[in-house]
């Protein structure tokens, strides 16, 4: 459920990680994870440092993937899963 403050904001929570690369900038490494946001496709998910996901949001690591029922995480939507 959607929680809306006093001002019409609201707290945007991850749901999982869709995927997880190192980029390479000279010779240091950047691990980094795809992160989908509650209320939003898979489309709009968004790269994000995985040391920092991981230290605000390690749910996000335990049993790696996206094993949940929303609708647009299924094949027909053209994107890769990791299911776990």
């Amino acid at each position: 459920m959607l929680e809306v403050e006093p001002n019409l904001s609201y707290e945007e929570k991850p749901i999982c990680v869709l995927d997880m690369e190192i980029k390479m900038l000279r010779n240091k490494e950047f691990p980094l994870v795809k992160v989908l946001w509650w209320n939003h496709k898979v489309e709009e998910a968004t790269w994000e440092m995985e040391s920092t996901k991981r230290d605000q949001n390690l749910y996000l690591f335990i049993g790696w993937g996206c094993n949940t029922p929303y609708p647009y995480l299924s094949p027909e939507y053209g994107t890769r899963h990791y299911w776990t």
